[in-house]
């Protein structure tokens, strides 16, 4: 049986380029430019993305292989700067969002009860034919 591969923020080239480096030899400015070029190439989410697992991987190298790691000072990866949407994501995000409002404010709970109106009492009837009663006619109760 094959299994697929899971693949991560970290496997991307950009980042998988630097994967031989040592964590204690990385600077702020290296993981801002990091960042820019994956937001430039990939986008805000993808830039976003990178960021929370890059700072997760960082701070529990710290906090549970601090030797190894070499990261027993500050956490300078919390001090790169934080990136903005580009004006034209910003846009798009608007108009996601605005859709999903009209999605959400079309869809109401009596929506379900349209839908369960009918399909119960066909269930039942489906669960009785299906399952009949294993005693004689003559003890049968209708119900």
């Amino acid at each position: 049986m094959q299994t697929e591969k899971t693949v991560s923020c970290f496997d991307r080239p950009l980042i998988a380029k630097w994967s031989d480096r040592p964590l204690a030899s990385l600077t702020t400015e290296w993981l801002e430019d990091v960042q820019e070029t994956l937001h430039d190439k990939h986008g805000f989410d993808a830039y976003r993305k990178f960021r929370a697992y890059g700072n997760a991987a960082l701070n529990w190298a710290q906090e549970f292989k601090r030797r190894e790691s070499g990261l027993d000072g500050r956490r300078w990866w919390l001090l790169a700067e934080k990136r903005r949407r580009k004006s034209k994501e910003v846009t798009a995000k608007l108009e996601r969002d605005k859709k999903l409002k009209q999605k959400k404010a079309a869809f109401q709970v009596g929506h379900l009860g349209e839908w369960f109106t009918g399909r119960m009492a066909s269930l039942t009837d489906l669960w009785n034919e299906i399952n009949q009663p294993q005693v004689s006619s003559q003890l049968s109760l209708a119900f």
